[in-house]
């Protein structure tokens, strides 16, 4: 899938103007395009979260083999140890390369031709992960291996029906004449609104009537929003709490069955030294 992500990254790059002329505008007539979509604002971005978020979450089961050394054996060719980081550099840098259409579809101004790409692409990846899952580990019956592709999959998923919802919103709004561009305004409003309610005097008078939980531990704010990090943070914690529960499964009856195994060692080890002691006791008073 290297060419379509590709060809994916290069056409959002062209529609994206930079907004500073450069020495290769003179030389080429780009008008200025050839621009980088940034991936996702960690920082103040209030659009987007939860598709982003999702996006994050894609990216779990590849990074989680990463770091269960999953890619061992991805290149044909045999690298000393020391070569190791070099090849998780080049695996990181590929998932990169592979995961970023998804953060460039939610993020261009150009939310149809975004929608369509990002639906197609992320409908291309639920049906490779979907085959490798029944298809190309039909020989491995253990649910561990088919199991941990599952968020990947409710991610890719969730994102389907993002890109669909962007492109019905943005055929209505063409049909109505309006435009919307979705740009990031400078404060949003809802942090305006939840900073102005921060400042008010604030009333137990509505509290009378509801439960403990509601009036102590958590009280709901229409204008509060939970920023985008903290909605990712969130979700790759749930997808690892989830990874580790599946090792978990996986590797505690083997654990169990190897220490089952140690000690049925040490106590016939022990039984045979207690009999071979016994027998060379009664050896020695048989010689008296």
């Amino acid at each position: 899938m290297q060419s379509s992500e590709v060809l994916i990254t290069v056409l959002l790059s062209f529609l994206q103007r930079r907004a500073q002329r450069h020495r290769i505008d003179d030389n080429l007539p780009l008008d200025q395009r050839f621009g980088i979509i940034e991936p996702a604002n960690f920082g103040s971005s209030s659009s987007n979260r939860w598709s982003l978020a999702a996006a994050c979450g894609s990216t779990a089961t590849t990074v989680f083999l990463l770091f269960i050394k999953g890619y061992q054996d991805y290149f044909p060719f045999k690298t000393p140890v020391w070569a190791d980081v070099f090849i998780y550099l080049l695996c990181a840098l590929e998932a990169g390369i592979d995961y970023y259409p998804f953060f460039a579809c939610l993020s261009t101004r150009h939310k149809l031709i975004g929608s369509v790409l990002g639906f197609c692409y992320a409908l291309s990846w639920f049906c490779v992960q979907f085959v490798y899952i029944f298809d190309c580990q039909k020989n491995e019956n253990t649910l561990f291996s088919k199991s941990i592709p599952v968020p990947s999959l409710i991610c890719c998923l969730v994102l389907m029906g993002r890109f669909i919802q962007i492109f019905v919103r943005h055929v209505k709004g063409f049909h109505c004449g309006e435009v919307d561009d979705e740009e990031e305004p400078f404060l949003p409003s809802h942090q305006y609104n939840y900073v102005t309610n921060l400042f008010k005097a604030q009333s137990d008078t509505g509290n009378s009537g509801k439960s403990c939980f509601i009036k102590r531990i958590y009280r709901w704010d229409p204008t509060f929003k939970f920023p985008l990090r903290m909605i990712v943070t969130g979700i790759l914690c749930i997808i690892c709490l989830y990874n580790f529960i599946l090792v978990d499964f996986y590797i505690s009856p083997k654990a169990v069955t190897k220490l089952d195994t140690i000690i049925l060692e040490a106590i016939n080890k022990s039984y045979t030294d207690e009999t071979k002691r016994t027998l060379f006791i009664l050896k020695g008073q048989a010689m008296f």
